[in-house]
């Protein structure tokens, strides 16, 4: 789909020449497709392939034979070279690409749990009292939330994304010095003397 999209911004651009050569490459990587049940089937590609081979003083029948032949609702319609307005409208669900697991949660519950444990470690130094209870992960809203117990009762650390994504791939002293940061604070606002 790539190619498709770089394909129709350069036509925006009225370099057609471009633009055909992206949706002949996407129809090379659509003719790869993994099971062979669709491969080299979207008509589209074939069709504004041959368009802009049309524009450029080309023969783009071959392209279009190809289209009409793949084509399974309706067919498209020929070209009209003298038209000077393509629309470009997409409706209907878009592909489903999964991370690992359907939304992505193995990876954000390996990275919960490196997390949770990251942020014990460092409770530790403050006390054996502190204990992390939970790790949510608010992508939303661009932060994880580690839920504490403690002596004196529950509190809520707020991490934002981007430290929690620096610490956990890199490991820096530098990112790990501001999660403290935000560690002792949390634990000071509970009421716990601060080490």
């Amino acid at each position: 789909m790539a190619y498709y999209y770089r394909g129709i911004l350069y036509w925006f651009d009225g370099e057609l020449d471009n633009a055909r050569a992206c949706f002949r490459s996407a129809q090379i990587m659509d003719g790869d497709a993994e099971n062979k049940s669709y491969a080299s089937d979207y008509v589209l590609l074939d069709y504004l392939d041959g368009l802009a081979t049309a524009r450029l003083g080309g023969d783009g029948s071959d392209a279009l034979k190809r289209a009409e032949a793949e084509a399974r609702m309706t067919k498209p319609p020929e070209y009209d070279l003298k038209a000077n307005v393509l629309f470009f409208v997409e409706f209907g669900n878009g592909p489903l690409k999964y991370a690992t697991g359907q939304y992505g949660e193995e990876r954000m519950q390996g990275r919960a749990y490196a997390l949770g444990e990251l942020v014990q470690a460092l409770l530790e130094k403050h006390g054996s009292r502190f204990r992390v209870a939970a790790v949510v992960a608010d992508m939303f809203n661009g932060r994880w939330i580690v839920r504490i117990e403690s002596s004196r009762g529950n509190l809520s650390l707020t991490i934002p994304r981007d430290l929690v994504d620096d610490v956990l791939d890199s490991g820096q002293a530098s990112e790990v010095a501001k999660m403290k940061v935000i560690i002792r604070a949390g634990v000071s606002k509970a009421g716990e003397p601060s080490r």
